[in-house]
């Protein structure tokens, strides 16, 4: 994609965000989003197919800032057990404040939850991106409890999180208490800590 190009499609997704904030997403139409960008539809068909991708773009370009913002944040750490900690808090502590989390997680009857299924499966990639480098070294050091795979912390650690940004309950505000409410019951399962 050229880099006119680019510019134009995050000024689509930037205007489609504005919209979703403002109108819901059930509510936004492909107008709405053409009307807010000052673009022609014929414009906005040329970066997206129909409503549902427009949100789907949405999400993985916020997702992908997200990874390199966690990425940028992790580069300091040096074990998994705080790996798997601050990368948690990290994502906890942008649930109210990032326009893509305030759209997925604020309203429990969320519009994006009725147009996607949130589930594991949508955080796996970014969870293994930032988890694998720290679990490979932890594991050649034998640090890794014996029979657990990438595969299996990243599936825990991935509904652990997708629980905690759903239902945050008394951790929303109380980072120390999350923080012992992780390594005590999280870090354990995948960390041997001898």
């Amino acid at each position: 994609m050229s880099p006119k190009a680019q510019q134009t499609f995050h000024h689509i997704l930037d205007s489609a965000m504005a919209c979703y904030l403002a109108k819901g997403v059930n509510r936004t139409t492909l107008d709405d989003v053409a009307r807010k960008g000052n673009v022609s539809r014929t414009t906005l068909y040329r970066y997206i197919k129909n409503g549902d991708d427009l949100l789907h773009q949405v999400l993985i370009r916020d997702a992908g800032e997200r990874l390199t913002e966690c990425e940028q944040a992790m580069r300091y750490h040096n074990n998994l057990a705080s790996t798997l900690v601050d990368s948690i808090l990290f994502f906890m502590r942008g649930r109210s404040s990032r326009p893509v989390f305030q759209l997925l997680f604020e309203n429990q009857q969320s519009d994006v939850n009725s147009k996607l299924r949130l589930t594991p499966d949508m955080f796996r990639p970014m969870t293994i991106k930032i988890l694998e480098p720290f679990f490979q070294r932890e594991q050649e050091k034998n640090n890794i409890r014996p029979g657990v795979t990438l595969e299996m912390a990243t599936e825990l650690i991935c509904r652990i999180t997708l629980s905690l940004m759903t239902f945050p309950a008394q951790f929303i505000n109380d980072e120390k208490a999350l923080r012992q409410f992780l390594e005590t019951m999280l870090v354990p399962v995948i960390v041997n800590r001898t």
